[in-house]
Formats: C-alpha cells, sequence, structure tokens
C-alpha cells in the first residue's frame, strides 16, 4: 500500500516508536528492535492487553476506542493541511511526489532495501516472490475533475510516481511487479464505479466490494499469464496451498 507504507518504514516520517524498524548501519540493512524497551511500545502493550478484554464487553468502551481512532486521524489530517481538504487521513500525499528531503530519500532507501531482503530469503527457500501494489482512493475516482483538481494542488502529471519507482525497482533486481491503480482508474472511469469506500463516504479508505473484485481478478489473470515466466526466470517452484 504506497500511500503509507514507504512513510512507515521510517522512523522520522512515521513518529511512532513502538514499532521495529530496518535501518541501515553504514551499507548493511539491519532491524532496530530497540522499540522493545520504548516507554511508548510498554504502554501500547499493556493499553491493547487491558483495551481487548473490555472491548469484547463494553459499548462504553467501543465508543471511547472510536473517537480514539477519529481523533489519530484527525491528528494525520492536520499533518497534512497544507496540502488540502481532499487528503485522505492515513495516507502520505507526499509520497505521490518524487522525494525531495532526506527523509524521504531514506525511507524509499530503506523500502527498497527491504524488498531486496524479501528477494534473497525468497529465493534462498526456493519460492518465487512477487509484488503488487495496491491503489488509493484518489487514483481511482471516476471523478476526473476531483482527480485533475487534487493533481493540480500536487502540481504533478499523474499519481503513478510510486507506482512507476517500484516497477523500475522490480526490473532492476528480477521481482515481478504489477500495479493496480492505471487499470482500476480506467476501469472505474469507464464504469463510473467506486472502489474505495469508507462508512458511506465513496472514494477514500479501503477497498469496497467491487474494489476487491476488480484487484482480485486483475491479480488472478497476472498470475496466470506470468507464471510460466516466472518459473523460466527463477527456476523456483511455487509452493500451491491447497484446501
Amino acid at each position: 500500500t504506497l500511500g503509507n507504507d514507504i512513510s512507515d518504514n521510517y522512523r522520522p516520517l512515521k513518529q511512532s516508536d513502538y514499532v521495529p524498524y530496518h535501518v541501515f548501519r553504514d551499507t548493511t540493512l539491519q532491524l532496530d528492535s530497540s522499540f522493545l524497551q520504548s516507554k511508548a511500545y510498554r504502554n501500547r502493550a499493556l493499553w491493547t492487553r487491558k483495551l481487548l478484554g473490555l472491548v469484547q464487553h463494553s459499548r462504553l468502551v467501543q465508543l471511547v476506542n472510536r473517537a480514539r481512532h477519529l481523533r489519530r486521524r484527525a491528528e494525520h489530517q492536520r499533518r497534512n493541511v497544507a496540502l488540502g481538504p481532499m487528503h485522505e487521513g492515513g495516507l502520505d500525499d507526499q509520497v505521490n511526489l518524487p522525494p525531495t528531503t532526506p527523509e524521504w530519500h531514506e525511507a524509499w532507501r530503506v523500502t527498497e532495501g527491504v524488498l531486496r531482503l524479501m528477494r534473497d530469503e525468497a529465493r534462498r527457500n526456493e519460492t518465487p516472490l512477487a509484488v503488487v501494489t495496491l491503489t488509493r482512493g484518489m487514483q481511482v475516482t471516476p471523478r476526473r475533475e476531483q482527480r485533475e483538481k487534487y493533481l493540480d494542488q500536487l502540481g504533478v502529471k499523474d499519481l503513478y510516481y510510486p507506482e512507476r519507482r517500484v516497477a523500475a525497482f522490480g526490473d532492476r533486481e528480477g521481482i515481478p511487479v504489477l500495479n493496480l491503480a492505471p487499470v482500476m482508474a480506467k476501469q472505474a472511469e469507464e464504469r463510473q464505479v467506486f472502489f474505495h469506500a469508507d462508512h458511506g463516504s465513496l472514494g477514500i479508505g479501503h477497498w469496497n466490494e467491487e474494489g476487491h473484485q476488480a484487484a482480485a481478478e486483475l491479480t488472478a489473470s497476472w498470475i496466470t499469464r506470468e507464471w510460466s515466466t516466472f518459473r523460466r526466470s527463477s527456476n523456483l517452484r511455487m509452493h500451491v496451498v491447497s484446501e
């Protein structure tokens, strides 16, 4: 999910101390598990254990927990207020732009390093690796005028910079990549259908039923079409789990 996974991989952008990160030490990418000793992690772990038990039995606690999530979403939106009202909570609009700050350069460097580690581990275990990049609501809205206004705000010509970058990385590193956004954007406009919805708000949030179906069909078709290529290029076997 390019809308937040790039920034989430780098502590200065995610701004959270309760999760692990990969960090470069010289030229070696290593897992930083120092979060286990952080006060934020210990407090969060304790709160989560208590909260999960209460949520199962109290409508009042469920209401408080919902308010907590809404407050966090509002805080994220305030951090992105410079990009205007079309920002979607939980996602970072800056990912649509080529990196211009040391933080974003490093976030991309770490993300690509993690993908390289995944590729190497998959090869050691004789298992093919492929990457599918998902969509963001603004990328696949059927409302062309809304998308064009958003593009104008960002000062870009399209919303596929991260998709192009991941695809180019895959070409260099031998990782097949499927970018869903361009194809689903075309489908959305042709069919005038929304693929994202959040509590009745169309065009934002996670995939709705139509989004899941479109993504599943495209991904299944791609895997079927490309499987012979995967096998020839990697000389690996695919482990299939069936019911």
